[in-house]
């Protein structure tokens, strides 16, 4: 993914987050840029992009630096992340088996939450996400839900991962965007199972990265489908506005407008500087 400031003076030193290069996990998508301090030119040199990754050989290779540096935007996106596990955890829950012990003999099951409950909790959980802008209402970054299911889901096979960097990187950020939208809508919905969720995700990665025409029955997921690639186009989309879904006849349109209605009255979050890649305490200069 493109971004504006390739290189960081050495006097940025106490702005940035410091992460030793061996607990960076292969194949895992970067938050932001990361950058390598080189002592030669006494600069921050980016040496990958937002949502790129590192192979296995990369990171041997670069070990000698022991540190990969993060700009101060990743603390903005913090939430996002923890949501994301906040959300894994809470899909994880199942029923389990409690063992006996001299103060209680017999052995108990203990359920876990009824899926109503777990949709609910899912909700409250994904309301901070959505924040009021400035002059712009109610809305999402799409990168930043990326961010989200990234930490939700399990990781993307390596072998789609490398073929998409080596094909079309731009192709390749689009159907990140695309399949996290996905997921992000159809929680809002009470799709709650983290198995279907990973299946979703790598089913609209792959469509959009391959650009097969799927077959489509019009089912309540199809249509949501449809109607979450209608609302984020392209990866320049800046902002997804929550105002998008009142605005369509389709069904599923009017429950998203539904279940936001109570996000945005109860759970979204507010302030003066919402979260965003974009200006000063993003990584790409508007």
């Amino acid at each position: 993914m493109e971004f504006s400031r390739k290189k960081l003076p050495k006097e940025d030193l106490s702005q940035l987050y410091r992460v030793r290069i061996e607990t960076i996990q292969p194949f895992a998508l970067m938050i932001s840029p990361a950058y390598l301090y080189f002592k030669a030119n006494e600069k921050f040199v980016s040496v990958k992009g937002p949502l790129d990754f590192f192979t296995p050989p990369e990171i041997s290779r670069l070990k000698k630096f022991k540190y990969f540096y993060f700009p101060s935007f990743v603390a903005s996106i913090l939430p996002f992340r923890e949501a994301g596990q906040k959300v894994q955890a809470l899909l994880s829950c199942s029923d389990a088996i409690v063992e006996s012990t001299s103060e209680n003999p017999f052995p108990a099951i203990r359920l876990a939450p009824p899926s109503y409950e777990v949709a609910d909790c899912v909700l409250k959980i994904l309301g901070p996400l959505w924040w009021e802008y400035p002059n712009q209402g109610a809305g999402i970054e799409p990168y930043l839900v990326t961010i989200f299911v990234n930490e939700l889901c399990q990781l993307l096979p390596e072998g789609q991962l490398l073929l998409g960097r080596e094909k079309d990187v731009e192709k390749l950020d689009h159907a990140l965007f695309r399949s996290s939208w996905v997921v992000f809508l159809a929680l809002h919905l009470g799709y709650c199972d983290l198995n279907f969720l990973n299946d979703l995700r790598l089913r609209i990665l792959s469509e959009n990265m391959n650009d097969t025409a799927p077959v489509r029955y019009w089912n309540e997921l199809d249509e949501l489908i449809s109607l979450s690639y209608d609302s984020l186009k392209n990866t320049r989309v800046r902002l997804i506005h929550a105002n998008f879904f009142s605005d369509r006849s389709e069904k599923i349109a009017q429950k998203l407008e539904a279940r936001l209605a109570r996000v945005l009255s109860h759970f979204m979050s507010k302030g003066s500087q919402p979260p965003s890649i974009f200006g000063k305490r993003g990584f790409i200069d508007v």
